[in-house]
């Protein structure tokens, strides 16, 4: 019985664990732009780490994919409260 439970559970919970790629049409490098184009600290620092996520970030506008937070922990938390949902049906204290 509890191993149907916890299938019908994951069966029902949908992650999404890629986030969509959404283009920005604001901040972005523009070759013949008379005035000064600014940078962050940050966007400096992605420049160093990743030449090619920097172009992809201000020139083409596509942001880095951002990775699933805490998906094992929520995953884990929602089995065991189904479980000890289960058992205080189960047995029930005087």
């Amino acid at each position: 019985m509890l191993k149907n439970t916890r299938k019908k559970c994951l069966k029902k919970r949908k992650i999404n664990f890629m986030n969509k790629y959404q283009q920005r049409i604001r901040n972005l490098y523009i070759f013949d732009a008379n005035k000064p184009f600014r940078l962050s600290r940050s966007k400096i620092d992605m420049f160093l780490e990743c030449p090619r996520c920097f172009y992809l970030d201000r020139r083409l506008g596509l942001g880095r994919p951002s990775t699933p937070r805490w998906s094992l922990n929520t995953v884990v938390d929602e089995l065991l409260k189904i479980e000890f949902d289960l058992l205080r049906k189960k047995y029930v204290y005087a």
